[in-house]
């Protein structure tokens, strides 16, 4: 897990947790969630490469977080990374 076993020690899933947000881990598990502060990861580790199967995935996710931030526009910003190029 690269967020929790960084050189400096510190966890960020936890220091966003402590902060308020709610972490959600998978499509099924994001597309759940109804208000933000959210902070949704794909997948535990590496996500699936759209030839596996997420085909499709990224898409739905994107129009769910639209939602939820057109609901509460004030300090929120949206953050999507698709690539894969180091694959």
């Amino acid at each position: 897990d690269k967020f929790a076993s960084r050189a400096d020690g510190q966890d960020l899933v936890a220091a966003m947790q402590a902060a308020g947000r709610t972490i959600a881990v998978g499509k099924d598990e994001i597309l759940k969630q109804d208000k933000t502060p959210l902070v949704g990861f794909t997948a535990e580790g590496s996500p699936a490469r759209a030839q596996e199967g997420r085909k499709g995935e990224l898409a739905a996710l994107s129009v769910h977080a639209e939602a939820l931030l057109r609901a509460d526009l004030e300090g929120s910003f949206l953050l999507i990374e698709g690539s894969q190029v180091d694959w």
